[in-house]
């Protein structure tokens, strides 16, 4: 056995575990990823509980576990229930670029338990739709416009 002094035996010891934890550190980067890539987030916030949609003059309202129209516009139930099901399962990813020329399409989405309506601003791009929310932007890739606009 190496004959060290006990200073010398805690410094080995030390970089030791600062070796392990740059193992450890390194290996699970490589294993999971390096957590630099932009997450995908819900276009309504987690555990949101959409109240109303509002759009070109036309509201969606929930009531109970059904919802309707105001005014009475010709929505049949399933094209209801197949732009809210879009509102609640869509997901978006965060980017940088706002290119887009139209005009935008303005939602407000109305969430229980809060005061203000989010508002979104829905551009077409493409095979893509872009959103600002917030003055952030996103987008909404293989989607169209029409799945989270209440048409006319």
């Amino acid at each position: 056995m190496i004959r060290l002094s006990r200073k010398a035996w805690n410094n080995i010891i030390i970089f030791a575990m600062l070796l392990m934890i740059f193992l450890f550190n390194t290996t699970n980067n490589i294993l999971v990823g390096s957590g630099d890539d932009q997450q995908s987030i819900g276009l309504l916030p987690e555990h949101a509980v959409l109240m109303t949609l509002e759009s070109n003059g036309i509201e969606i309202q929930r009531i109970g576990t059904g919802w309707r129209v105001n005014p009475n516009a010709e929505m049949s139930t399933q094209k209801i229930s197949n732009l809210v099901t879009h509102w609640q399962q869509s997901t978006m990813s965060p980017t940088s670029s706002a290119d887009v020329s139209d005009q935008p399409v303005i939602v407000v989405a109305w969430l229980a338990g809060t005061e203000n309506g989010l508002v979104y601003q829905f551009h077409q791009n493409d095979q893509d739709v872009k959103v600002q929310v917030n003055g952030d932007w996103f987008v909404i890739e293989n989607a169209n416009i029409n799945d989270y606009v209440i048409p006319l």
